[in-house]
């Protein structure tokens, strides 16, 4: 039997209602949570975060009454985040929601910052939360989409959990999965998910939930001329480029580099190359093997430049974009 509860009884580990709330997280407790659990008890080890969605189209009421009583694998998942942002609580413990995966299929091992997943064991030893999303199509609200990035964040700071190596999707974990799914900013514009839907990259999700649990330097009061940085938050600044075009993008990417600039952001250094090649598949529509490979391909066509202040960083975007190639700084 799993030892590891989430109600605050086990040492080392916080009461998960309580993390998420200081974290600004608006949490709901379905009843009887505390020591609601998969038949195997509480958890094994907390080596993970998994993300799904519901595939659902329903009440928040309705899904959990499937998710708590209804499914012959209740309780499914820790908790449900509904549409509003609201993350509901239902299991305390171990939760029935991964299934088998990891290397019993064509998806392989998971190596976590705490060691290689046990195959088909996501669920003694992950956090699983349910996205409501009809999962073919319907798109995710912007607060659902922060709740969602933000508590990933404070579950990983809490339990001791890093990016990237922590945090899966449940189309990552095994391949008779498509979840997450549907229009969000964590969409490439791929349709590999359900249905033909966009199939959410996990690398900007991922990206995104390091940049709010790293930050970076604070802005400094007054600054003129900021350094050209850029982090995962403000992707949502670019996501227009997917919905209208690559005509479009040097507009798009301009207007949410002086955004950028007039808020002060401040890029967190220790996610560089995920950052960077990010927007690199974000903007341009790049692949490649890795983080690293995106980068040099960008390189090397050059829609990338390295400057050191947001003036020569602007010029030089424009001398890119004057040669039709695009730009973008780093």
């Amino acid at each position: 039997m799993g030892s590891i509860w989430l109600d605050g009884r086990t040492a080392g580990y916080p009461n998960v209602a309580t993390v998420l709330r200081n974290a600004g997280v608006n949490v709901q407790e379905y009843a009887g949570w505390q020591t609601r659990s998969r038949s195997s008890g509480g958890m094994n080890q907390f080596m993970g975060i998994l993300a799904h969605h519901t595939a659902s189209n329903t009440t928040p009421q309705n899904d959990l009454s499937y998710m708590v009583n209804g499914s012959p694998d209740a309780p499914v998942s820790n908790g449900l985040l509904d549409r509003d942002g609201v993350f509901w609580l239902i299991a305390g413990g171990a939760s029935n929601h991964g299934g088998k995966g990891g290397g019993s299929d064509s998806r392989p091992p998971w190596d976590t910052s705490k060691g290689r997943m046990p195959v088909d064991a996501s669920n003694s030893n992950t956090f699983g939360i349910e996205c409501a999303n009809n999962g073919v199509g319907q798109a995710y609200p912007e607060p659902q989409q922060n709740a969602y990035t933000k508590m990933c964040a404070a579950l990983s700071s809490a339990y001791g959990l890093r990016m990237p190596s922590d945090l899966r999707s449940h189309w990552e974990w095994t391949d008779r999965k498509c979840d997450p799914t549907g229009p969000s900013r964590f969409c490439d514009g791929n349709r590999n998910g359900c249905n033909g839907a966009c199939r959410w990259n996990m690398d900007i999700f991922r990206a995104e939930v390091a940049s709010i649990m790293g930050g970076g330097p604070p802005p400094t009061p007054g600054r003129a001329k900021e350094d050209a940085v850029i982090i995962w938050q403000d992707i949502r600044y670019l996501n227009a480029f997917n919905m209208n075009g690559p005509t479009h993008m040097d507009g798009y990417l301009m207007g949410a580099l002086q955004f950028l600039k007039a808020e002060g952001h401040h890029y967190a250094k220790g996610y560089h190359d995920q950052t960077l090649a990010g927007l690199c598949r974000l903007v341009f529509g790049i692949t490649g093997a890795n983080d690293q490979d995106v980068i040099a391909k960008a390189e090397a066509a050059g829609m990338l430049a390295r400057n050191g202040n947001y003036d020569n960083d602007l010029a030089a975007i424009n001398k890119s974009n004057a040669a039709g190639k695009g730009g973008l700084v780093w």
